[in-house]
């Protein structure tokens, strides 16, 4: 790509030199013939007309050029750059296995939500996810096993989020959805979420049953801040991993929801 830029660039700057140089000579003639006192005769005169015309073909066919380099050249250049920039960034805000959101890209775009869902006074949760004998289907399938899991679940939850919520691995299989806005519907949420991450997955022709267990944390009863809602959320996923696994758990709350 930056070969195509220099060379778009080099054979324009070369294509104006050319030009500035005729059209400098042209003028430098015109005026070295036409002093008073210096009588020219028709073939000079025609010569002159000559260079006149070159002069101008050059300065249209520079304005055509420079169109037609700027619609065909210039603009698909810029928009490949562009692309290939957006897939870098992209790339690099992806988990790779999952295709869910890496720690670092969902831990900036938390904040940024969060500190919009502040400043319009919503009310929002975050969820920490956990799969349930994560190690076991690793040791009894093999990890190409586990990694067909953690693609499930990115999948899945990669289609259930909605247009203002966000889903990313936080690490290992563990995984974080935030909600900016969700209040009322904080119920109807969790239960979506948790719908999407428990299903049936075949791994070598066994069908093989899929949990996770959840933990909740909303703002701003559990958390003012990303590292406060998810460390609540944490703590509140553990509970439900060593009292009841597959279930729910909301920080502020006493009970596991099974």
């Amino acid at each position: 790509m930056q070969r195509w830029y220099s060379t778009v660039v080099t054979v324009c700057g070369l294509y104006f030199l050319g030009s500035c140089t005729v059209i400098t000579t042209v003028i430098e003639t015109q005026r070295a013939l036409l002093r008073p006192g210096i009588t020219v005769g028709p073939g000079i005169v025609t010569t002159l007309t000559r260079l006149d015309e070159a002069a101008v073909v050059l300065l249209v066919a520079g304005f055509f050029a420079v169109a037609a380099l700027h619609a065909f050249v210039w603009t698909p250049l810029d928009r490949a750059v562009h692309r290939e920039r957006a897939a870098l960034e992209r790339a690099a805000a992806t988990d790779a296995l999952t295709g869910l959101l890496n720690r670092s890209a969902f831990s900036d775009r938390a904040i940024a939500a969060l500190a919009a869902s502040t400043r319009h006074h919503r009310r929002g949760a975050m969820l920490m996810i956990d799969i349930d004998r994560f190690k076991q289907v690793n040791d009894t399938f093999g990890h190409a096993a586990g990694d067909q899991v953690q693609r499930e679940i990115g999948a899945r939850l990669n289609a259930c989020v909605r247009a203002d919520e966000f889903a990313g691995r936080i690490g290992g299989d563990e995984y974080a959805v935030f909600a900016p806005d969700v209040d009322a519907g904080l119920e109807a949420f969790v239960a979506r979420i948790r719908a999407a991450v428990r299903f049936t997955l075949d791994i070598d022709g066994t069908p093989v049953t899929i949990a996770t267990s959840i933990g909740v944390a909303r703002f701003p009863a559990d958390g003012f801040t990303i590292e406060a809602l998810l460390g609540s959320a944490d703590r509140a996923l553990y509970e439900v991993k060593n009292t009841r696994r597959g279930g729910v758990r909301f920080a502020s709350r006493p009970a596991v929801i099974a």
